[in-house]
C-alpha cells in the first residue's frame, strides 16, 4: 500500500482561547487621577500672624549688665525692650522689633507712632547733637512727639544707650 493512497484523517484543532469571563477589577481608577497634573507655582497663602509684643523693663543700671547680652539676631519680631532711666524719672524709651528692623520709641510701649527713628539709619543722628532741644524740636515739628520737658538725665540715656548700640553692634 502507498503512502500517498493513505487515508489522510485530520486533527480537530482544539480551541485554546480561555473561556473565562471578562476580568473587572472591585474598584475603578478615575480618569482625572490617572492624567499628569504639573505642581502649582503658585505658594500657599501665609495667614499674617499678630506678634505679642513681650516687654522687659529694666533700669539705667542694668543695661550696662545686661546690654552685652543682647545680640541683634535674637530680638524676633514684636519683641519690645524698655529702658528705664532711674527709677524717680517717669519718662521711658522703647526699643522695639518690627519687620527685623530695630526701632527706638519715646514715651513707653504704648504708642509706636512716636518713633524717633530705624537705629542703624538714625542711630549716630539722634546721638550727635548735645543739645537736647533741638532734636525735640525737630521730632515735635515732624509730628512724631508732643512737645516734652527734658530732664538733665536724658544726658544719662543717651550714654547708657550709645553703649546699648555699640553691644548691639549698631554704631
Amino acid at each position: 500500500m502507498d503512502i500517498g493512497d493513505a487515508e489522510t484523517t485530520s486533527i480537530p484543532q482544539e480551541d485554546f482561547t480561555l473561556n473565562t469571563p471578562e476580568f473587572k477589577p472591585d474598584y475603578e481608577i478615575s480618569k482625572s487621577k490617572l492624567e499628569h497634573k504639573p505642581p502649582s507655582l503658585t505658594p500657599p497663602k501665609k495667614e499674617d500672624k499678630v506678634v505679642e509684643p513681650v516687654v522687659l523693663p529694666i533700669s539705667m543700671s542694668d543695661v550696662k549688665k545686661l546690654s552685652y547680652k543682647l545680640e541683634l539676631d535674637s530680638l524676633k519680631d514684636g519683641a519690645i525692650l524698655e529702658l528705664r532711666i532711674s527709677e524717680s524719672f517717669s519718662e521711658t524709651f522703647t526699643i522695639f522689633v518690627q519687620n527685623r528692623q530695630v526701632y527706638v520709641n519715646e514715651g513707653g510701649t504704648s504708642d509706636k507712632d512716636i518713633q524717633i527713628g530705624v537705629i542703624r539709619s538714625g542711630f549716630e543722628e539722634l546721638l550727635s547733637t548735645n543739645d537736647v532741644s533741638s532734636t525735640s524740636q525737630k521730632l515735635v515739628d515732624e509730628g512724631k512727639i508732643s512737645v516734652t520737658q527734658y530732664s538733665s538725665e536724658y544726658a544719662l540715656w543717651r550714654k547708657g544707650y550709645k553703649k546699648l548700640g555699640e553691644n548691639l553692634g549698631l554704631i
